[in-house]
């Protein structure tokens, strides 16, 4: 218990390190990330963003090694409508649990996660507010989703801008908040 909860801890640190050194939200395009921990090489994700669509792939050692493959379709407004995401782990990592999928589906208020395989397969709803955004779940260090907050922080025009994070395997959504620091800039809060 005390291992996981220093891997969290570190985990939440060097994520915050990354978010801090790259604030500034980038445009329409192709985004790169490496998270290091030391001089370990604990996620690299890349993702293309267009007006409709993000999609991406993020690798990731901890708590063993397994990718995440995404894509989100986007609504006019740029939030997330719908959200596909496959978890494989590659052969030679014995340890790794079998593939599984989900989708989160988020129309009127409500999303709607749909699970496949894994140790918690099924569907659930709940209400979300407006703006939710479907995270990889465990491996909710994913930029794209960092990045996705940041913009609609930016959108909202406020100082202080509520993020609802949907989980796949959470019943309800996770209340969060970004801070704008300026109007070209915004950082989750710490």
């Amino acid at each position: 218990m005390q291992l996981q909860m220093n891997t969290t801890l570190r985990l939440a640190v060097m994520t915050l390190t990354v978010i801090g050194t790259a604030c500034e939200t980038a445009g329409s395009g192709p985004s790169a990330f490496v998270s290091m921990l030391g001089t370990d090489t604990v996620t690299v994700e890349s993702f293309t963003r267009s007006n409709s669509r993000i999609e991406g792939q993020l690798v990731t050692r901890l708590p063993y090694t397994h990718r995440i493959r995404y894509a989100a379709d986007l609504n006019p407004d740029g939030t997330i409508s719908h959200l596909e995401a496959e978890t494989s782990t590659p052969d030679e990592n014995a340890q790794g649990p079998a593939s599984q999928s989900w989708t989160v589906s988020i129309t009127d208020g409500t999303a709607t996660v749909e699970r496949v395989g894994g140790q918690n397969p099924g569907t659930n709803s709940f209400e979300v507010g407006p703006g939710a955004i479907p995270t990889l779940g465990r491996a909710s260090i994913a930029m794209f989703a960092f990045e996705q907050a940041m913009r609609q922080a930016e959108a909202s025009g406020v100082g202080e801008h509520p993020v609802e994070l949907v989980y796949p395997t959470r019943p309800q959504p996770v209340n969060n908040e970004i801070k704008s620091r300026s109007t070209t800039t915004s950082c989750p809060t710490t």
